[in-house]
């Protein structure tokens, strides 16, 4: 049997250009408006093992046979100050903040869907647990005294994960996601928001990939046509702020008897 051809460098450039076909297609997800009492921001996997070049996959990078500095200058240079904006708007207004982390509660994995048992190890994933520092959130991050940390044992934040109950009860309308990766946990977790009926709104500049074409490919070729809205960060910022501005709706009375 003939042997299937890998994925190349060829591949990315007819990628490319069907991303060039894509860009021109009319999005069928209508833009969502924020209104800030109704919207959640989520800060996903931002753990060491995730986040940090000394750790988890950042030290696999020579074995997958990719640069890692694209990923890790982005992380440090662009998605951590975006995301601390992100955090100091929504905390300031007294909005929800949850994160995730990705890791494990067992060593054996045994806590994990047998896929990601296999896959845990290969990236550096089985040393994230409680009480070690793969585990921990970024310190220029990290979640205050309150705020939810949800561990997550799969790409999608809802399989395995009460966040869509806490959404639930929180009255959340729309997502706001950033984090890592944008071509895995990222996209998959908008897409699950969305199946649910929630606003999805991917934060660009505050999430990234292992590469830059497929951070672009999956936020605006496929995501922001057919399942979520993309923005800046600053862009989510004023319009949070904007619809804190708005005037409360007066209650109408009723007239008095007599």
């Amino acid at each position: 049997m003939k042997r299937k051809s890998k994925f190349g460098l060829k591949d990315m450039g007819k990628a490319w250009k069907d991303k060039e076909v894509l860009d021109k297609v009319v999005p069928i997800v209508p833009h969502f408006s924020i209104d800030p009492e109704k919207t959640a921001l989520l800060v996903m996997d931002m753990n060491y093992v995730c986040a940090h070049r000394d750790y988890g996959i950042g030290l696999k990078f020579p074995t997958i046979g990719l640069r890692p500095d694209y990923f890790y200058d982005r992380i440090d240079d662009t998605v951590i100050p975006n995301i601390q904006k992100l955090l100091s708007r929504f905390r300031d207004s007294g909005l929800n903040v949850m994160f995730t982390v990705m890791g494990t509660e067992k060593k054996d994995l045994s806590d994990l869907p047998d896929t990601w048992r296999r896959t845990y190890p290969r990236i550096g994933y089985d040393k994230s647990f409680p009480g070690n520092k793969e585990f921990e959130i970024r310190e220029e991050v990290k979640p205050l005294s309150g705020e939810p940390v949800l561990m997550k044992r799969t790409s999608g934040a809802f399989v395995s994960t009460d966040i869509g109950q806490r959404l639930q009860d929180w009255g959340t309308e729309t997502l706001i996601i950033t984090g890592v990766e944008t071509d895995c946990c990222v996209y998959n977790t908008a897409i699950e928001a969305n199946d649910r009926g929630y606003q999805a709104i991917v934060v660009e500049d505050a999430t990234t990939t292992l590469t830059r074409t497929g951070h672009k490919l999956f936020l605006e070729a496929y995501g922001a046509i057919f399942f979520f809205n993309v923005r800046s960060a600053d862009q989510v910022v004023d319009e949070v702020q904007a619809g804190l501005r708005q005037p409360a709706e007066t209650p109408v009375l009723a007239p008095e008897t007599r």
